[in-house]
């Protein structure tokens, strides 16, 4: 028989044998000192109310946070690295049991010792009361001592001398046997002393005397104890006062089981055995037996029992270290077929659902189907498998593609009997080929490396290698092929929802239309705006949505509507791999798997996630791929895994990525304490920086922390864990987000808030209080300057008002005279005349006026009413002079109230003796002289016109030079130092106009506007 037909027949027995499923494979997490414990003799274990888990060791005691061991011994002050139990009361300590004269607990991961000058070593006893304060009880000699510490030390003593053996029963009652007459008492404690109330009778307290080894009081007072080599407990009802006993066989155990030892783990009572552990309840009924034959290889003693708040349960032994079997973790087969060689690759899928498999060192492809095996053995070394048709297989490899029969494995070159037709290397929206024949050399060269085959019907077939994407029609006799992309794609998917292909590669991806082959191509410029730095994975669902894994989270994208979706999950995106199984999305990484279920175009359900705690089962994901049929196969770095679909969905081991419990974040400085969101964390003003710790039991490996301080920065990375608070300013809440990504995880995002306490000085109150006083100050000191500013400016004021006074005197002293000397003058005038009546009335009229202007002339304003008045009996006088040759007329604007209105005195009287003298005197004919009082733009302005109809200025000012006695009108200077003193000193605006009347007429027209004229109230 040739070597070609040995090998057929051998291929085609074995497929009559069918894939069998592999060993369960088994989760657990082992510790011992090759990892981190410093001693593989384990006495308890326990998680602190922040999550840590403490181990309780024959050489110290170990804090593990799921990422490093911390351990604590006689180096950090510790009277004994032995320890076998550690118990947290109310406060946060840690106490710890330990042969010693000194008690001791754990804070803020310092070990603090009390001691007690006792005279020898002894072992407590520590309880709990009901309320979390630890109660310490030890004997010596006809006296028992029972110890109590509040939050700050501060020890009770409770000495009860004739008693012994103190226990805390169920109900939190202290329990106590008086010697010498063994009858069970409860102590009760009231202003300081102790009384001893006796229940139950001598038999029941005698018995217990007798049989007592070990003793525990469980939640329902059952008193429990036994002895070294029984398979029985000893039980003593504390409410009722009878007593019984269990033999472990009514719980399943066999004859040679043993009690070695008994524990309370919280509410339930924990019996441990050379084979198995028993886990009580109520009324001592047997909620579990766990036989640790069959969890722990070799066997070992089994010294403790516990459970977490996650549901991980953990082991202690007395010689291999401890064990943690999670809740939650991944559950797969390994595949006995597909792990044979050991170095399988995923290379395709049929559609039929057949996976296709190829083992490099057997030279095979193995292809799997729902019911048999098909093994085909080539020298090839094979790259990509995909449909040719019904009977064939057409195979990838790097010297060209090949048509594998599916009958009996043989193969043959594609272009065998056929020539091929290149069309133009341009990528375009149609391709219209040109027909050119190559060489067999060229031919060869276009289906080298090809590393994807996507099928699209029958004869269509798209190839892409490590530079383009060829599409390629194949005919009986020939074979037409045009490039369409000029790009390495490194995976594709078939859309048929939107029958399209889609090519992928980390900086982007490119859609095919494979009937029309228009490409539309989506660079890494456009991810940027869906916010997606790099493509880890890509998958399409059935509503054609592209689900595209980044390594933050998944963006879900619709091209027809343009929806763009973020999904978050807790998970650490790198080495992601992704498929769509019918209406699951499925996830695989290190973490293990995730599904969700696709409810509608872009909406997706929460996640679901099966871990592989502590990369128990694998380290990196190669491939994900599901059949027809459901069933999920999991290429790893340790091999191919499988389950279905069915097993995933429907296991009861699956975990809620958003869990409370899971990946929890702390603080450790400047004091302990879990984060939960919208928490408001509280810290003295000199804190310069938090530092951030996560307890992740089923992590592994190292993490890091991201967090931004809403106001502060933007986002920031910390190995360490610390977080600097230097710009935080005290009195003010700062928003805080952060979450820790490791290798395998990501945490939900925490929003809390942190509060620096403002010093005494700068609390609400002192801050307030400074303000006020600052305010008080600063207004005494302003009360101060206004009072020093005020008296200057009195001052100032008063020198001046003297300073006015004296100006102004100084120019009524002017114009005093030069009235006087004007009225004199007439009154002369008469004289001369002889008319000595007219002088006399005159002189007469002129003493009235002139005590009127003294009068005003002691005042700096006068009413606009007086001035007047006088003008009247000015003007009046000087009719006289003028032989009734003068009239005047005084006209007021109804608005303008004269009573009340205020104007300089003596400002008037001589612009209108200038008009008389200089005007009207040398008049030939009757001269006019009119006043009128009118109100300027505003109720604060006044206009006072003085119009005459004398000779005018010009004639005047000639007349005068011609006079040696009168060179100058001095009416208008004195006006002009008024005007000049009123402006400088009461910031009056007054501002005086001379106009000239035009020919034919003659005389003057003055106008005086006086602005912001005074008001008399």
């Amino acid at each position: 028989m040739s070597r070609v037909k040995l090998h057929i027949a051998v291929l085609l027995l074995l497929c009559s044998f069918t894939a069998t499923a592999g060993v369960d494979t088994l989760s657990r997490v082992h510790f011992d000192v090759h990892n981190g414990l410093p001693s593989n003799n384990l006495y308890t274990f326990l998680q602190d109310r922040y999550g840590y888990i403490w181990f309780a060791t024959e050489n110290g005691v170990v804090k593990y946070n799921g990422y490093t061991f911390r351990t604590f011994n006689t180096n950090d002050g510790m009277p004994s690295p032995e320890v076998w139990k550690l118990t947290e009361d109310r406060y946060g300590r840690l106490w710890a049991n330990y042969h010693s004269t000194q008690l001791g607990y754990f804070k803020q991961d310092v070990f603090k010792t009390i001691d007690f000058n006792l005279p020898r070593i002894y072992n407590t006893s520590i309880f709990l009361d009901k309320k979390g304060i630890p109660y310490f009880a030890y004997g010596m000699p006809s006296v028992t001592t029972l110890l109590s510490f509040d939050s700050t030390d501060k020890i009770s003593i409770q000495k009860f001398p004739g008693f012994s053996g103190i226990m805390l029963s169920g109900d939190h009652r202290f329990i106590s046997m008086l010697q010498p007459y063994n009858i069970l008492c409860e102590m009760e404690f009231a202003n300081g002393k102790v009384k001893a109330k006796p229940f139950c009778d001598t038999v029941l307290a005698k018995k217990m005397r007798h049989d007592n080894s070990n003793m525990v009081i469980t939640s329902d007072n059952l008193c429990l104890n036994f002895k070294n080599g029984e398979n029985f407990l000893s039980c003593y009802d504390l409410k009722n006062c009878t007593t019984d006993t269990i033999s472990l066989k009514s719980y399943g155990a066999t004859e040679e089981e043993i009690i070695y030892n008994f524990d309370i783990v919280e509410d339930k009572f924990i019996v441990l055995t050379q084979n198995a552990v028993y886990v009580l309840g109520a009324g001592l009924k047997l909620l579990r037996r766990i036989e640790v034959n069959k969890l722990l290889p070799g066997k070992p003693q089994i010294a403790y029992w516990t459970i977490d708040d996650i549901g991980n349960e953990w082991f202690a032994t007395n010689s291999v270290g401890g064990y943690m079997f999670p809740a939650k973790f991944l559950q797969l087969q390994k595949d006995n077929i597909l792990n044979e060689a050991g170095d399988e690759t995923y290379v395709g899928s049929l559609a039929d659902g057949t996976t296709c498999w190829w083992s490099k060192l057997k030279k095979t492809i193995i292809a799997i189907s729902a019911d048999k095996v098909n093994y085909y053995w080539t020298d090839k070394i094979v790259k990509r498998v995909a449909d040719y048709d019904n009977n064939n297989m057409l195979i990838s490899a790097p010297d060209g593609l090949f048509v594998c029969e599916k009958e009996n494995g043989l193969l043959h070159f594609i272009q065998e009997g056929r020539y091929i037709e290149l069309g133009p290397k341009t990528v375009g929206t149609y391709i219209k080929p040109t027909h050119s024949v190559y060489t067999e050399a060229l031919k060869s060269n276009e289906f080298y490396s090809i590393i994807n085959i996507q099928k699209y019907r029958n004869g269509r077939f798209f190839l892409s290698n490590y530079g383009n994407i060829k599409v390629v029609d194949i005919d009986t006799g020939k074979i037409l092929l045009d490039v369409i992309a000029f790009n390495r794609y490194t995976t594709s998917l078939y859309d048929s929802a939107l029958n399209r292909i889609v090519y992928n590669n980390r900086e982007g991806f490119l859609i095919v239309k494979p009937d029309s082959i228009k490409t539309v191509e989506v660079k890494k410029h456009v991810l940027k705006l869906l916010d997606i730095d790099v493509i880890s994975s890509m998958a399409v669902d059935k509503y054609g949505d592209l689900i595209i894994a980044e390594d933050k989270n998944l963006v879900l994208f619709n091209l027809q509507t343009r929806n763009i979706v973020q999904v978050n999950l807790n998970v650490n995106f790198a080495n992601l791999k992704m498929v769509v199984s019918g209406d699951k999305l499925i996830l695989a990484g290190k973490f293990g798997l995730a599904y969700a279920t696709i409810l509608g175009s872009c909406k997706l359900s929460s996640f679901k996630v099966a871990p592989n705690v502590n990369t128990n089962i694998y380290d990196n994901v190669k491939d994900i791929v599901v059949d027809n049929y459901g069933k999920i196969f999991v290429a790893t770095d340790n091999g191919i895994f499988n389950t279905t679909v069915n097993d995933l969905v429907h296991s009861d081991k699956l975990m809620d990525d958003r869990d409370n419990n899971f990946m929890k974040i702390t603080i450790t400085n400047p004091y302990p304490r879990r984060i939960f969101n919208a928490d408001t964390l509280f810290f003295p003003a000199r804190t310069d920086k938090i530092t951030f710790d996560c307890i992740n039991i089923y992590a592994k490996g190292s993490r890091y922390f991201v967090y931004k301080i809403e106001g502060i920065n933007d986002w920031q990375k910390s190995v360490s864990g610390e977080a600097l608070l230097t710009d935080v300013k005290p009195g003010i809440a700062y928003k805080v987000f952060c979450y820790v990504v490791d290798d395998m995880w990501k945490s939900k995002l925490y929003t809390f808030y942190i509060y620096k306490q403002p010093r005494w000085y700068e609390t609400l109150f002192w801050v307030r209080l400074f303000w006020v006083g600052g305010v008080m100050l600063a207004g005494a000191l302003v009360a101060f300057i206004i009072l020093i500013t005020r008296y200057y400016v009195n001052q100032s004021n008063k020198k001046k008002s003297r300073l006015l006074d004296l100006e102004l005197r100084a120019i009524y002293s002017q114009i005093n005279p030069h009235f006087i000397f004007n009225t004199l003058s007439s009154a002369l005038f008469f004289i001369n005349r002889r008319q000595f009546a007219e002088a006399y009335s005159h002189v007469s009229k002129f003493s009235r006026l002139l005590r009127s202007y003294l009068k005003s002339s002691q005042e700096r304003y006068i009413s606009v009413a007086e001035e007047i008045s006088m003008l009247r009996n000015y003007i009046e006088l000087q009719q006289i002079r003028f032989e009734e040759k003068l009239d005047y007329t005084i006209e007021v604007d109804n608005k303008i109230p004269a009573d009340n209105v205020k104007i300089p005195s003596l400002l008037l009287q001589p612009l209108v003796e200038n008009a008389i003298n200089h005007g009207l005197f040398h008049k030939k004919g009757r001269g006019m002289l009119s006043l009128r009082f009118l109100q300027g733009t505003t109720s604060d302005d006044l206009v006072v016109v003085i119009e005459d109809n004398g000779i005018g200025r010009l004639k005047a000012s000639e007349i005068n030079k011609s006079n040696i006695f009168k060179r100058e009108s001095y009416g208008t200077q004195l006006t002009r130092k008024l005007i000049e003193i009123f402006r400088e000193y009461e910031h009056m605006n007054i501002y005086l106009q001379y106009t000239d009347k035009l020919a034919p007429d003659t005389g003057t027209i003055v106008t005086l506007t006086i602005r912001n004229v005074k008001y008399d109230a």
